[in-house]
């Protein structure tokens, strides 16, 4: 008799152990957080953004101009040919509709989630006269790697965004950079060059490139970007210059040299462009070199020797 009313009474505790948990469970639903829906970046189109300055928590600074031709980033006294579908990635996950869950409403929460002005990452979006129209600090993810904390300068209310950021908060310019030898902007249609040659430092015949050397050469390219006065205060000898002409009267000519290198032999390429329509944000705007390896610079040499 007795074990029967203790089975009876344990059965009892867990069935009321049970409804208290689903009732706590059933509430907590109901009292979680909220979430929102709403955007970053309140802009029309990508032609409503002129730039975007993105700043590291260590104070290292990118700008990424998006108006004119082509598109730049500046980093120092660089100022490069950007991958412009890097750029427009960024500002399309900027302007697009999203959840947004809060986390706290106090500034007490920064320091935990590193939105603090000192540990977050920041995105400030310029409009065509230099006008603000967006400032964005991103913060740690949360414990499942798919969400980022952020909050908006000036705000002191934070929340949660999906994961769509991470490619995009670096300031390093190997990532924006567009790193051909001939940049999208001054790369035609094979059908449109009217000439590509190659001509040594030290004189000698020009050469003219056979068939198919135009497409190979687009595929070249180079990650490490150095200062043009850099390059050649390192210089080590004449080189040689590959110039491309496009039917349409645009130059594009690559002085590319040796310098010296800390592991090996090592070549600089400073590009410098004639657009057909010159402007203060054209190409000519462009101030940049790129290291070569010896593989890429012997690559272009036999490509006009065959």
């Amino acid at each position: 008799m007795r074990d029967r009313q203790s089975v009876r009474i344990a059965r009892l505790g867990f069935a009321l152990a049970l409804f208290t948990l689903l009732y706590g469970l059933s509430f907590a639903k109901k009292s979680g957080p909220r979430t929102e829906h709403g955007v970053l970046l309140n802009a029309p189109d990508t032609s409503a953004i002129a730039e975007i300055t993105l700043t590291g928590p260590e104070g290292d600074s990118l700008s990424l101009e998006t108006r004119g031709t082509p598109w730049r980033g500046r980093k120092g006294g660089i100022i490069f040919p950007l991958r412009e579908d890097y750029a427009t990635a960024l500002i399309g996950n900027a302007r697009k509709p999203r959840s947004l869950t809060p986390i706290s409403e106090s500034p007490r929460a920064h320091a935990a989630y590193s939105l603090t002005e000192e540990s977050a990452f920041r995105m400030d979006f310029f409009g065509p006269q230099g006008s603000p129209l967006s400032s964005l600090l991103v913060g740690r993810h949360d414990y499942t790697g798919r969400l980022l904390a952020a909050r908006s300068a000036g705000s002191d209310s934070s929340f949660y965004i999906d994961d769509d950021f991470s490619q995009s908060l670096s300031t390093e310019s190997a990532l924006w950079l567009d790193g051909r030898l001939f940049p999208s902007f001054a790369a035609p249609d094979a059908g449109a060059v009217q000439s590509l040659t190659l001509a040594s430092g030290t004189g000698g015949p020009v050469l003219h490139a056979p068939e198919g050397a135009y497409v190979q050469i687009l595929g070249l390219r180079s990650s490490r970007l150095i200062d043009p006065d850099e390059a050649q205060a390192r210089s080590s000898g004449p080189g040689s210059v590959l110039r491309l002409e496009s039917a349409n009267g645009a130059i594009a000519s690559l002085r590319i040299f040796p310098i010296t290198g800390p592991s090996g032999p090592e070549y600089a390429c400073v590009p410098s462009f004639i657009p057909l329509s010159p402007s203060k944000s054209g190409p000519e705007s462009l101030r940049y070199g790129l290291v070569l390896s010896e593989w890429t610079y012997q690559r272009v040499l036999g490509l006009f020797s065959r």
